[in-house]
C-alpha cells in the first residue's frame, strides 16, 4: 500500500508555501500522487497529478491520495495550508485624551474590525507591550505620544495608529501647599 508524506506545513505562514508531497510504496511502487487544491476529493478523474513541488499564496484545503502499480489506493490525507500574507488595518482610536489637557491620567479606548487581532501599545517611543482597550496611563507634564498596533493569527502587524497630546497641568493651589 502507498504511503505519502507531507511537509510540516506548521499553523500560519506569512509569505507563499511550497508544497511537496513525497509518496513511498516498497512492494510495487507508487504510480502517482493525485491532489486537489478547493478540498474536493482527489480521484482518477477530480483534481491534479502531482509532479513536482508547487506555490500556494493564500489559505487552501490540500486533499491528496496515492495510487501504487498493484492498484492499491491510499485514503484521501487532507491538509490545510494557512497563509496570510496581508497586514491588517491599522486600529481605530475610538477615545482619546484632548490636546491640550491637565489631566495626567491618559485613557485610550481602541477597536478592530477583525475580532481575532491583538493589540499592543507603546507610549513616548517605548517598546510595544501587548494590551487591552482601554488602557490607561498616568503621565508627567510634556509632550506624549501613544501608538497602537493590531497583530493577526498568522503575526502579521499592522501599522501603527498614533495619538500626540500635551499634559500642562495646573500647578498646586498655594492655599493646599
Amino acid at each position: 500500500l502507498p504511503h505519502i508524506r507531507l511537509r510540516d506545513l506548521g499553523l500560519w505562514y506569512t509569505e507563499p508555501v511550497e508544497v511537496s508531497v513525497a509518496a513511498f510504496d516498497a512492494e510495487s511502487g507508487v504510480e502517482k500522487v493525485r491532489y486537489t487544491l478547493d478540498g474536493s476529493e482527489p480521484t482518477t478523474e477530480n483534481g491534479f497529478t502531482y509532479l513536482m513541488p508547487f506555490v500556494r499564496v493564500s489559505t487552501t484545503v490540500l486533499r491528496f491520495r496515492a495510487y501504487d502499480k498493484a492498484g492499491n489506493v491510499e485514503p484521501v490525507v487532507t491538509q490545510q495550508i494557512k497563509i496570510d500574507l496581508d497586514a491588517p488595518q491599522a486600529p481605530e482610536l475610538l477615545e482619546t485624551p484632548t490636546d491640550p489637557t491637565s489631566q495626567a491620567s491618559s485613557r485610550f479606548v481602541f477597536s478592530h474590525p477583525e475580532a481575532d487581532v491583538t493589540f499592543s501599545c507603546a507610549v513616548d517611543g517605548a517598546e510595544y507591550d501587548r494590551c487591552t482597550s482601554p488602557k490607561e496611563y498616568r503621565l508627567p507634564n510634556g509632550r506624549h505620544t501613544f501608538a497602537v498596533k493590531a497583530t493577526d493569527l498568522a503575526g502579521n502587524d499592522s501599522a501603527a495608529q498614533t495619538h500626540a497630546w500635551t499634559i500642562e497641568a495646573l500647578p498646586p493651589d498655594p492655599a493646599d501647599v
